[in-house]
């Protein structure tokens, strides 16, 4: 009988390929901490989505990737300090 332990942080699944991604450097390919952020409005003037710290702490900086419904990034690289969730 084969076993399979899973640990999880924090689960999200959308039918969504966009996304707005919290990470640790302004380059998504160089970053090594990642919180996606839930997605609730998208529009293609406007994104709405519920703040998630995740792994991140308060006053952390942090940057921010946004990726279209075809898996795209289309923004990224605004920096901010980390507060708490939403």
């Amino acid at each position: 009988t084969n076993t399979l332990t899973m640990l999880m942080d924090d689960v999200y699944i959308d039918e969504s390929g966009a996304r707005v991604v919290l990470t640790n450097n302004a380059t998504y390919a160089s970053s090594t901490k990642w919180a996606v952020q839930p997605i609730a409005t998208y529009a293609n003037t406007s994104v709405t989505a519920t703040r998630k710290r995740q792994s991140f702490a308060v006053n952390d900086t942090a940057y921010l990737h946004l990726f279209d419904n075809d898996g795209a990034l289309v923004s990224s690289g605004a920096s901010f300090l980390v507060a708490e969730d939403s």
